[in-house]
């Protein structure tokens, strides 16, 4: 996996907001999800260290209206990998739910046993024939 870096590259236009309607829980690399919610930690704990490194009396109003917006960015996105995220483990926890069900089980008990039958005819009609 490719790495990316932590800062958009230089030149870079403002990016749509995350847009999650329509996007099901396969259509997500598991890894890339990892790297992304990571990159998002990261940042958040680098403003917050940055806002607690300062002091009020460091600080302007434009400084403070900035980190605020920059948290509630970073805030709104994680409420919405949280979600994708929810819905990814649900996907995941449907999937062994309905692989591990006695119908399966079932199905295959049958297939493995008309394969024994068989066989043993097999077995049985080759031990006549001798």
């Amino acid at each position: 996996m490719p790495h990316v870096p932590d800062a958009p590259a230089a030149g870079a236009g403002m990016r749509s907001a995350l847009v999650t309607r329509g996007l099901k829980p396969t259509d997500i690399n598991p890894d890339e999800m990892d790297d992304v919610i990571m990159r998002l930690f990261k940042e958040l704990r680098k403003q917050l260290s940055i806002m607690e490194a300062k002091t009020a009396a460091d600080l302007e109003p434009v400084d403070r209206e900035r980190h605020a917006r920059i948290l509630a960015s970073l805030e709104r996105t994680m409420e919405r990998l949280v979600k994708l995220e929810a819905g990814r483990a649900a996907a995941r926890k449907s999937k062994v739910t309905a692989n591990d069900g006695s119908g399966g089980r079932k199905a295959l008990e049958a297939r493995i046993d008309r394969i024994l039958a068989i066989e043993f005819e097999k077995a049985a009609a080759e031990r006549t024939d001798r």
